[in-house]
């Protein structure tokens, strides 16, 4: 658990250690504490990896002792579940957050909402059209609140300060003959994301999400994407974009 959170924190995924460490926490989460359960899975989801045998596991040992995880270790867990795509676990997302809404909601806080509602974007886009994700896990001012806590931190994220790299790849795009309406952070058609460039494809009207990718989206030494990026070209694709990344 320590060995793979130190690499997540650094950015780095060795492939020979990293398959090496998975195997291990295999064979080691039924013997896990909650926390080393937490960071494992957190880390393998920050780090791309979606062994579904490892999140198998990783879930199997949080479940039978559900008590036993602070409200930050349930957001947490079903975070990297659903930044790690492990689909075949989408049901116990929400049996994990109806415990957490049922016993330790007073406890959560913003981060955490933006958690719960990451993992209902998650959910929902398995079933477009459908409305699932944690609706019946979670009440619905629990949901609104984590759709609040959401909408914050797509503010702040929009107020920051933006790149260099950013701003060059948006004059680029917009001096392109071939592309339209290009417009620098721009909301998705239902508003759940934001992207560094919008723009139309003008001969085959395909919208693009064109995204500047600075180091910080890739993992060393062979330049993997990380899972949070990852995760991120899934949700815009569900919605219909074309991801255009240009790496920094």
């Amino acid at each position: 658990s320590n060995s793979l959170w130190a690499l997540s924190e650094l950015g780095l995924r060795p492939p020979q250690l990293t398959t090496l460490l998975i195997e291990a926490a295999c064979r080691l989460a039924p013997a896990m504490n909650p926390q080393d359960v937490i960071n494992t899975a957190l880390a393998l989801a920050k780090l791309g990896c979606g062994d579904g045998r490892v999140f198998a596991a990783l879930v199997s040992a949080a479940g039978g002792r559900a008590d036993q995880f602070t409200s930050k270790g349930v957001c947490n867990l079903c975070w990297a579940v659903a930044v790690a795509d492990q689909r075949q676990l989408s049901g116990a997302a929400p049996a994990l957050c109806w415990q957490l809404a049922e016993r330790r909601w007073g406890a959560t806080t913003e981060d955490d909402h933006r958690q719960m509602h990451q993992v209902h974007l998650w959910l929902v886009d398995q079933q477009p059209g459908a409305s699932g994700g944690l609706a019946g896990a979670l009440s619905a001012a629990q949901l609104q609140q984590c759709a609040e806590a959401w909408e914050q931190g797509l503010r702040q994220g929009r107020s920051k300060r933006r790149t260099p790299f950013e701003k060059q790849v948006s004059g680029c795009a917009q001096r392109l003959p071939g592309l339209a309406g290009c417009s620098q952070e721009a909301r998705t058609q239902d508003g759940a994301f934001s992207v560094d460039v919008a723009a139309t494809h003008a001969a085959s009207g395909r919208r693009l999400a064109i995204e500047a990718d600075g180091p910080w989206h890739f993992l060393l030494p062979g330049r993997e994407v990380t899972g949070d990026t990852l995760a991120r070209n899934r949700a815009l694709a569900a919605r219909g974009l074309v991801v255009v990344s240009l790496p920094y």
